[in-house]
């Protein structure tokens, strides 16, 4: 197997390297698409393509592809990235799949992008991934190991795997309880383009709507949760009110209002004081009824968001700020790059 990973990256960059490092002993090549501005318009954080520079100078990854939005597709060219097996129950019946999220067309443009590129690098098989997913070392080859063996029930090689997520909240040693068996994540698929991504292959079970290979179900092996799966810090990042603003499915957390009283900013006001002690809150009103309680890992993958560089956001930054000592950089060139922004919070002075 040549393994390639493709990661979409518009925020939560400060968890790319240790993602990355998570799948990079399997991985032969590995891209990141990603964009300056969010699919609702919002602009990245500045220091993201420097930061992106520096994994590609490194090793770490091995591509970039910068995209931008798109407008969406008009409704004939929507009809040839749906899957012809989209289920009715799930993209109703008007031809021109009008009341799907736009930003789904988007996303799965970008996931398509990178599955080309990893074709594009010989790969014979490729994970798409969000920059806050990460995969135990052992784990991972034992799944790669299985995409290699013929599924017992067909006889043939699965097309594409899914495994179940345990999500780590806050802090990368905070892990909230019971552990969610229903969502699938897609982990390793055949990079072939007889399979592309498509939206909406009638997978029967409940998975991200952009990352499903357009393959039939029973070509889709279900990975048990002690063979392999994804840690998923969805919440663990410097800035949680980035990603509620710009996720695809935003509108389930009330985060377009901008009044103070909307769910998104109650739920940011509740997560600053939230420790693992307390009753688990989540910005999704299904999810905060389903999680009891929390508990205390280990940090698995190395990841510290208190060592960021406050500019790229690179962690494990070796500088701080002489004046004020809140802030970290990589070098001095991240420092004078973040003066304007850090100034404010820094006191008077003059520039550095």
């Amino acid at each position: 197997m040549r393994l390639g990973v493709t990661y979409n990256v518009y925020d939560g960059e400060e968890l790319l390297e240790a993602s990355a490092r998570s799948v990079r002993a399997h991985a032969a090549h590995i891209v990141v698409v990603y964009q300056l501005v969010s699919n609702y318009g919002e602009p990245s954080r500045p220091g993201l393509e420097l930061m992106l520079q520096s994994l590609l100078d490194r090793g770490i990854v091995d591509e970039l592809l910068r995209v931008d939005p798109v407008d969406i597709p008009p409704g004939e060219a929507r009809a040839s990235v749906v899957s012809k097996d989209a289920p009715r129950s799930e993209v109703g019946n008007d031809p021109t799949f009008a009341t799907l999220n736009e930003a789904f067309f988007l996303e799965l443009k970008k996931r398509e992008d990178g599955r080309r590129c990893c074709a594009a690098a010989g790969c014979s098989h490729f994970m798409s991934m969000d920059t806050d997913e990460f995969y135990l070392h052992d784990q991972l080859a034992s799944l790669a190991r299985m995409m290699e063996e013929p599924n017992p029930t067909t006889g043939r090689l699965p097309l594409a795997s899914v495994a179940t997520m345990r999500l780590l909240f806050k802090d990368p040693r905070w892990e909230l309880l019971p552990q969610e068996d229903t969502f699938k994540v897609p982990v390793i698929c055949v990079c072939d383009d007889a399979y592309p991504l498509k939206l909406l292959p009638n997978w029967q079970m409940v998975v991200d709507p952009t990352r499903r290979i357009d393959c039939a179900r029973e070509d889709v092996l279900i990975v048990p949760r002690d063979t392999c799966e994804m840690w998923h810090m969805s919440f663990v990042r410097r800035d949680v009110s980035c990603k509620l603003r710009n996720t695809s499915n935003r509108a389930n957390y009330g985060a377009v209002a901008d009044s103070a009283s909307d769910p998104a900013s109650k739920f940011l006001r509740d997560f600053e004081a939230w420790q693992p002690h307390m009753t688990p809150i989540h910005p999704h009103p299904v999810w905060n009824n389903f999680y009891k309680s929390a508990r205390v890992l280990s940090n698995h993958f190395d990841v510290d968001l208190d060592t960021c560089c406050d500019y790229c956001l690179r962690p494990k930054a070796p500088l701080r700020c002489a004046r004020c000592q809140a802030v970290r950089y990589c070098d001095a060139g991240c420092q004078r790059y973040d003066w304007k922004t850090h100034k404010k919070k820094c006191g008077e002075g003059s520039a550095m």
